[in-house]
């Protein structure tokens, strides 16, 4: 533990490992590897690392897509309904009776 104390940082910057100051063995991989900068290959390689995590943060983010869809497809089809009975009212005259009426017999009577 204290032995990290003496490390400059120099050197702690170069230290490819834990093994110590330990060149990489293969160069084809550090040539090929170029097209994906380090820090995201880290990133990747510690998401799959664990599968059931991976598993469990995909089915959150799916489920809370879902969660968001359907709750707006709600709110889109309550905002309809209430566009559809306001459009019910927008007339010059509405009448309203004491009691339900047939429309056929209020029609032919003038009620």
């Amino acid at each position: 533990m204290y032995n990290s104390l003496r490390v400059t940082v120099r050197e702690a910057l170069t230290d490819y490992g834990i093994g110590g100051n330990t060149k990489p063995k293969d160069k084809s991989i550090s040539k090929g590897a170029l097209l994906i900068p380090r820090p995201m290959r880290l990133s990747l390689r510690n998401a799959f690392r664990r599968k059931a995590r991976l598993a469990m943060t995909l089915f959150t983010l799916v489920l809370a897509g879902a969660i968001f869809i359907s709750i707006y497809n709600l709110w889109a089809s309550f905002d309809q309904v209430i566009q559809d009975i306001q459009g019910y009212f927008l007339a010059d005259i509405n009448v309203s009776f004491s009691r339900g009426y047939r429309f056929d017999k209020s029609l032919r009577d003038g009620i």
